[in-house]
C-alpha cells in the first residue's frame, strides 16, 4: 500500500535517535509512504476501539479541540481506520491513526510545531501511556522531522547522497516498552554509559547533521561506527537469526546495519554504498529501498 492523497497518513522510519534520543539527543524520522492508513466506513463494522479512543480523548488534556459529536456520529457510520501498517514493527501504526484523528476531529490544526506535537502525543498517549509525539507528527505533515533541544524542523527530501538506504525486515513483531526497559536497566552503568551511550550520542548528532547536509563518505562512515557499538553493546535487541550476519556486515567495506527504533524485531536500518545488496541479507529477509 503506497499513500498518494492528503487523506493518506504513512507510516514513519526512525533513521537516526534510538535510545539516545531518552537522553535528549537529536531525532531524525521520515515517512515510510510505502505503508500508510487512511479512514473508510463499512457499517456494521465492529469499531469499538474507535469509541474507546474517543472517550479517552473526551478527558484528555486537549480536550475543548476535540469534537467528540463529529466522532462518534462518523463511528455511528461505521467509521475505521483501515490501515497498512504493521504493528509491533515500529513504524508508527499508532502514530498514523493519531495524526487521522487529529486531521478530521480537532479545531485547531495549524501553528506552531511544538504545540502540534504536543496534541498529537495525547492522542497517541491512548495506545502507549506515554507519548513524544513524533510518529504522528511525521504522518500528519507527511515529511520528515528534524528535532533537536525542544526545536522542530520539518524536512523535505532530507538526503540526496550517493549512500543507500535500506530497510531489513525482520519477521518479528516486538513490544517497545520490553526493550526500553532493558536499556533502563542497562544505562545505570557506568561502563555502559562511559563507552556506549555517550559516544552514540556524539555520533548520532553528527550523522544527522551530515545527512541533512547530504554528506557521502562521513555518513557512511558514522553508521559503522554505531552498528559496531549498537552489536557491542545492543545485542539483547538484536534477533539471534541476525547476529552473524550483522557481525559479517562488520567486516565488509561497503555495507552496515544498526537498530532503527527500539530494536527486538521489526525493522533494521542497513547502509550501502552499492545499489544491490549481498544475496546473504537479501535471500534471507524481506527488504525495502528506502
Amino acid at each position: 500500500m503506497k499513500g498518494d492523497n492528503t487523506n493518506d497518513f504513512p507510516a514513519k522510519v526512525l533513521l537516526f535517535g534510538e535510545y539516545t534520543a531518552l537522553l535528549q539527543s537529536d531525532i531524525l524520522a521520515v515517512p515510510l509512504n510505502k505503508f500508510y492508513g487512511t479512514w473508510k466506513f463499512n457499517p456494521g463494522i465492529d469499531n469499538s476501539s474507535l469509541v474507546s479512543l474517543a472517550r479517552y480523548l473526551t478527558h484528555s488534556r486537549y480536550s475543548e479541540l476535540f469534537q467528540k459529536d463529529v466522532f462518534l456520529d462518523d463511528i455511528k457510520k461505521g467509521l475505521y481506520f483501515d490501515s497498512g501498517i504493521n504493528p509491533g514493527y515500529g513504524i508508527g501504526s499508532s502514530g498514523a491513526l493519531a495524526a487521522a484523528v487529529f486531521d478530521s476531529y480537532y479545531k485547531q490544526k495549524y501553528g506552531n510545531l511544538n504545540d502540534i506535537k504536543e496534541i498529537l502525543a495525547s492522542i497517541e498517549s491512548f495506545f502507549h501511556g506515554t507519548s513524544s509525539g513524533i510518529d504522528p507528527l511525521v504522518s500528519f505533515t507527511r515529511k520528515g522531522v528534524f528535532f533537536s533541544k525542544n526545536k522542530i524542523s520539518l524536512i523535505d527530501s532530507p538526503y540526496r547522497g550517493t549512500n543507500h538506504f535500506y530497510l531489513l525486515d525482520s519477521g518479528i513483531k516486538r513490544s517497545t516498552s520490553h526493550f526500553v526497559k532493558i536499556f533502563n536497566d542497562k544505562r545505570n552503568n557506568t561502563a555502559f554509559l562511559n563507552n556506549a551511550l555517550n559516544p552514540l550520542i556524539r555520533l548520532n548528532n553528527e550523522i544527522i547533521k551530515l545527512y541533512l547536509n547530504n554528506s557521502d563518505e562521513n555518513v557512511f562512515t558514522i553508521f559503522r561506527d554505531i552498528s559496531h557499538i549498537q552489536f557491542d553493546f545492543f545485542k539483547e535487541m538484536i534477533p539471534e537469526k541476525l547476529l552473524p550476519l550483522w557481525e559479517k556486515t562488520l567486516s565488509l567495506p561497503d555495507i552496515k546495519i544498526k537498530l532503527c527504533g527500539a530494536g527486538g524485531g521489526g525493522y533494521f536500518l542497513i547502509i550501502t554504498k552499492t545499489e544491490n545488496l549481498p544475496g546473504f541479507l537479501s535471500e534471507k529477509f524481506g527488504i525495502i529501498k528506502l
